[in-house]
């Protein structure tokens, strides 16, 4: 129902869907709003619809927009996209989800700058799975090529490291 609603309001009133999610007083329903707001303002203008997900109020909405945001405009203007996250996200525990999800869009594209970028997950648990995961999909596909880079690349997970050292 409420990407039923998120659709009208983003043909008839664009100014008014980015009002009404600062209205909405439940944390998650604002954060699953501010998701769907910034996936569909991101159709059309990308760097505007990061505008608005950065002025979101609490961390949640603004990480839930950002990484929607940062969904489409990786895959239109991943250099931008990139700029626009150091600028707007320090490293820090509130900048994990979008550089995460920017690590993961271009993992396929560019994957030693998506080992660069899971590298500033603050929690290293979730940093450790997307390295190892993108380190994982780059074997998969170019095998000995990736190999050699990876066994170069500082601060690998150990299971990573393990499974490179095996083959």
């Amino acid at each position: 129902a409420l990407d039923m609603v998120v659709e009208k309001f983003a043909r008839t009133d664009p100014d008014g869907m980015r009002r009404w999610v600062a209205t909405i007083s439940d944390p998650v329903l604002r954060a699953g709003a501010a998701e769907r707001v910034g996936r569909r303002l991101a159709e059309s203008d990308p760097a505007q619809a990061a505008t608005w997900a950065a002025t979101l109020p609490d961390a949640q909405s603004k990480s839930r927009a950002a990484e929607s945001v940062i969904q489409r405009w990786a895959q239109t203007d991943p250099n931008a996209a990139g700029e626009w996250i150091k600028a707007t996200f320090p490293v820090g525990s509130e900048s994990d989800v979008p550089r995460e999800s920017f690590a993961k869009m271009i993992d396929g594209v560019d994957p030693q700058s998506a080992l660069a970028w899971a590298g500033t997950i603050s929690n290293q648990e979730r940093r450790d799975a997307v390295i190892s995961s993108i380190a994982r999909d780059w074997l998969r596909r170019e095998g000995d090529a990736a190999r050699a880079v990876l066994q170069n690349t500082p601060n690998l997970p150990e299971g990573v490291r393990s499974r490179l050292e095996r083959r």
